[in-house]
């Protein structure tokens, strides 16, 4: 993976506010905190006890799945905090991100979206004052973005129309702009996540094989500080050898998954040139006329295109 730049910043400290790009020599996965539990907040939150604690009773009484009967994984990865390091003498020069992680489930990812608003505020102030993190009580399972960009300097993004929360007749994200994501793939032991391995994985949707990308750029973290962090991704540019005309005509179908080509039957968007981006990302209105919403993290790395990057 191309680690050159972190284009729009990262909450590594007050010398790399958000907005100031870093150099990156390398990415590092680290152990870090699982979510604190709200009934007992003073528990343990390292990865041991929090599996003793949740995930194997979870999973003894059914309401937590490992995903080996088909169904889907409940397990998440759970993201602590992160620190850079600088990878020279010099202070500055590129910098080492290092990216720390517990663990959590799907069920204590949805508690957000069911709390009333009160709560989720009663939270951030319980998380300040026990353990001097406002999020310390969300799940943040985070998730990666892919932005495909074609042969020919364009970009293909499709029309979300899938449930965000899990909850029946709830989801934010309808009919808004998307890339391909989902969220990472659960570790036992954080040190073996790959945020590539997870790109790669999700670039299926949009019928990216890994024969088509030529590069994939890492772009930076974005959560919508609306939904307290939950919403969190790691967003990616994925570079292709593939014209716009393999996604335009159609023929991308044959190599998206079964189970997801009728959700992108006719639901692509391909943006032509950067003022078209620039035009959608300032006005959310494509030169066509049509608007939409971006989902947040799209959003991010979309904002964060070179012009030479594009047609």
């Amino acid at each position: 993976m191309v680690y050159e730049t972190m284009r729009t910043g990262f909450e590594g400290g007050p010398d790399y506010p958000i907005g100031k790009r870093m150099f990156i020599a390398r990415i590092k996965f680290l152990e870090g905190l699982c979510r604190a539990d709200p009934g007992k907040p003073y528990a343990p939150r390292d990865i041991r006890n929090y599996q003793e604690r949740v995930i194997i009773p979870g999973m003894k009484s059914g309401k937590i799945n490992d995903g080996s009967d088909g169904g889907y994984d409940d397990r998440k990865m759970r993201f602590s905090h992160s620190f850079i390091e600088h990878a020279t003498d010099s202070a500055v020069g590129p910098v080492d991100l290092n990216l720390c992680f517990g663990h959590t489930c799907f069920e204590e990812f949805k508690e957000v979206f069911n709390n009333d608003l009160f709560e989720n505020h009663r939270l951030v102030d319980k998380g300040v004052k026990i353990w001097g993190d406002r999020y310390a009580f969300f799940a943040r399972a985070p998730g990666v973005q892919g932005v495909p960009i074609t042969k020919d300097g364009e970009i293909i993004l499709g029309i979300r129309n899938v449930n965000t929360t899990g909850n029946e007749g709830e989801d934010l994200y309808t009919g808004a702009l998307n890339g391909t994501g989902g969220s990472l793939i659960y570790r036992e032991n954080p040190k073996d996540i790959d945020l590539e391995e997870d790109v790669v994985r999700e670039a299926s949707e949009l019928g990216v094989l890994p024969n088509h990308i030529e590069k994939i750029v890492f772009c930076g973290a974005f959560s919508n500080p609306e939904l307290f962090n939950v919403d969190f991704d790691f967003g990616h540019l994925v570079f292709t050898n593939q014209p716009a005309e393999y996604w335009s005509s159609g023929k991308y179908l044959a190599n998206v998954p079964e189970s997801e080509r009728g959700e992108h039957k006719e639901k692509l968007v391909v943006i032509r040139g950067k003022r078209e981006l620039d035009q959608l990302l300032k006005e959310g209105q494509l030169s066509d006329g049509r608007k939409f919403d971006i989902i947040y993290s799209a959003c991010g790395v979309l904002d964060s295109i070179e012009p030479d990057e594009m047609a």
